[in-house]
């Protein structure tokens, strides 16, 4: 058997079980663990974290495979509870009529008890394009699959709504939070005409959410793309004042002032600066200074953020610098 296989096995039996498949993160576990890899070799060889993968991703992993098992599954013995899961599965399907069967073949039997000849073909990487039709990533706005949720569809929006609004949606992965997120960006620009800039951190490399700097421009130069201006970030930033400062005045003498309409900003994945110590505890206070600026500041009523996020927030912070303790949460 081979990992495009346990994937798709795994997949069909979680969305039987949760309605949602692997995400990125388990399924890179899982492909390491097969491999015999520790969760530093994992973490360095994907560009995460090894605490990130050993004390968030992995106990998740393992309590979802414990679930389809009905074996408590660790990262020791999780090869030889698969083994003894998956295998019976996979020779029911090849004995299937019409199909081989491995029984024919004396040496593909023997091989099956063997955890080594198990893996032996095991292909190095996960190919997405094995998993189920269902999706198992954001759902498309005009898709049939997306189970509508018009009530907290309109409690969003109706916050939105409110000057220096700030919406927390947080749940598990492939939980629906950025198909929610697609839906709720959507009615802000059809419905009731706010400007929209939505950003994934998952694509900002590791080196950038590594440095605050290179970070908040990084967000500022997609934020003015996104809306169809000319970035002109060197003439609001400067070292004398700091990044952060920087930053704010950025978007408050240029961003906020281009536009007439309200702003939303949602950050999608922010999850991905909880493991950059330096750069959470910056960016994240400051998160938390524009939604009180905008009791005060006209031009940050303009301003509303929406955080998405999939994991608990593990990043130290004083309850007054947490943007994770006011707004309306979403779980």
């Amino acid at each position: 058997m081979n990992l495009d296989q346990i994937q798709d096995i795994l997949n069909k039996q979680l969305l039987n079980l949760e309605n949602r498949c692997l995400n990125t993160t388990e399924l890179l576990i899982l492909q390491g663990i097969l491999q015999n890899q520790t969760y530093h070799e994992i973490a360095q060889q994907e560009g995460y974290s090894s605490s990130y993968f050993a004390n968030v991703v992995a106990p998740e992993l393992y309590r979802r495979l414990s679930q389809i098992t009905g074996r408590r599954v660790t990262k020791k013995n999780c090869q030889a509870i698969l083994q003894s899961y998956l295998t019976p599965q996979t020779q029911a399907i090849t004995h299937r009529p019409g199909l081989e069967s491995s029984s024919r073949n004396p040496q593909t039997s023997s091989q099956t008890n063997e955890p080594k000849e198990w893996l032996e073909n095991s292909s190095p990487n996960l190919h997405p394009s094995t998993s189920p039709a269902y999706p198992c990533g954001a759902v498309p706005l005009d898709s049939p699959f997306y189970l509508k949720q018009p009530s907290v569809e309109q409690q969003i929006i109706e916050e939105i709504t409110k000057p220096g609004a700030l919406v927390r949606i947080k749940a598990s992965q492939n939980m629906g939070k950025t198909s929610l997120l697609l839906r709720v960006l959507d009615d802000c620009e059809k419905k009731i005409g706010y400007k929209t800039v939505s950003l994934n951190l998952q694509k900002a490399d590791k080196s950038i959410l590594e440095d605050i700097d290179r970070f908040l421009r990084w967000l500022c130069i997609n934020c003015a793309r996104k809306l169809g201006l000319k970035p002109n970030l060197d003439e609001y930033w400067d070292q004398d004042i700091g990044s952060k400062m920087s930053w704010t005045i950025y978007f408050e003498e240029y961003l906020l002032a281009e536009i007439e309409s309200p702003l939303v900003l949602a950050l999608d994945e922010i999850n991905q600066v909880f493991e950059h110590t330096e750069t959470a505890e910056n960016f994240l206070p400051l998160l938390r200074s524009c939604y009180e600026e905008a009791k005060r500041n006209s031009i940050w009523q303009k301003f509303r953020l929406i955080v998405v996020h999939s994991t608990e927030i593990y990043v130290p912070l004083q309850l007054e610098q947490s943007p994770f303790n006011i707004g309306l949460p979403i779980e």
